[in-house]
């Protein structure tokens, strides 16, 4: 909220709240609700509000096919339009960061018994 001349207060369309978890909370949910197919009526709704307020466009109709979804964390923007495709690339990460893990443990303990 911000307070105006008269000290009443608005909405304040431009806060973090709505420019960051619209784009990188909402939209992410409902391109993963999209590729599972679920209907998200209460999502489209409010998305298609919060996309007027922001300027932006990511659901048309009720795909996310905007020209904004480009500026999300959609899978969608990562060519990830299969449960397949997002599963493979969370597994992908879980590897990936257990290595790393591994690998700092053994280097700590190697630092420590030298």
């Amino acid at each position: 909220m911000k307070e105006t001349a008269d000290h009443s207060f608005v909405p304040d369309f431009a806060h973090r709240y709505l420019t960051e978890d619209v784009p990188y909370g909402l939209v992410v949910i409902q391109g993963i609700a999209e590729i599972v197919q679920v209907d998200t009526p209460s999502i489209d709704k409010v998305l298609l509000w919060a996309q007027e307020k922001l300027g932006k466009e990511y659901l048309v109709g009720s795909k996310l096919q905007g020209k904004d979804v480009a500026s999300t964390r959609a899978p969608q923007k990562y060519g990830l339009i299969t449960l397949k495709a997002i599963l493979g690339r969370v597994m992908y990460f879980l590897l990936v960061r257990r290595y790393l893990v591994s690998f700092i443990i053994l280097r700590h303990l190697s630092d420590t018994h030298a």
